[in-house]
């Protein structure tokens, strides 16, 4: 039951083209425009909203989200994850793409999956050309500390919790995941 596994992914890529006085849209996905309204609808449901201007040091891309959506007679877990990039629309405004992909929830339920390791299966991906039917996802056994261990990810991560103002030592990581899920 802790092995890793395989998962099929569904995938849409979310932005606008460089130099485009568009709105955000589904640019690609899997299957192509006859499922751009079913990402469309996740989208609209799974939105962080908008993220800070580059000098808000506070948060900082990547921002992932994690949701359960039903559709039809299926439960699907899908992540979101919105990204730097070097793009700039029409008007000279950062363009944040958004990378999502949506799974089957059952497997993942099954699997016990946590979110540390389902973002451990999502990071590396880049998104496929379009058309590609779906995209297979390599996800690790949960960690043997779980959700201390997931915690202890996040602090890494998070401003000002590394406990690095300790004297300059190593980072006292399981102090500072303690303290943000306090």
């Amino acid at each position: 039951m802790n092995d890793a596994f395989t998962v099929e992914a569904l995938w849409a890529w979310y932005g606008k083209e460089a130099g485009s006085l568009a709105e955000y849209d589904v640019l690609h996905c899997t299957g192509g425009a006859p499922r751009r309204a079913m990402f469309s609808k996740y989208i609209i449901t799974a939105s962080l909203g908008n993220p800070p201007s580059a000098a808000a040091a506070q948060d900082r891309l990547p921002w992932i989200s994690v949701v359960g959506l039903p559709f039809t007679d299926q439960l699907w877990t899908g992540i979101s994850v919105m990204e730097t990039s070097t793009l700039r629309d029409g008007a000279n405004r950062a363009v944040v793409p958004t990378r999502y992909l949506l799974m089957d929830s059952a497997e993942l339920v099954r699997r016990r999956v946590e979110y540390t390791t389902l973002w451990d299966a999502v990071a590396p991906v880049r998104l496929p050309p379009e058309h590609d039917e779906s995209i297979l996802l390599e996800v690790s056994p949960p960690a043997v500390g779980g959700l201390t261990e997931g915690l202890e990810t996040i602090a890494d991560h998070a401003p000002g919790s590394t406990g690095a103002a300790r004297g300059g030592g190593p980072p006292d990581r399981r102090a500072g995941g303690r303290a943000w899920g306090v």
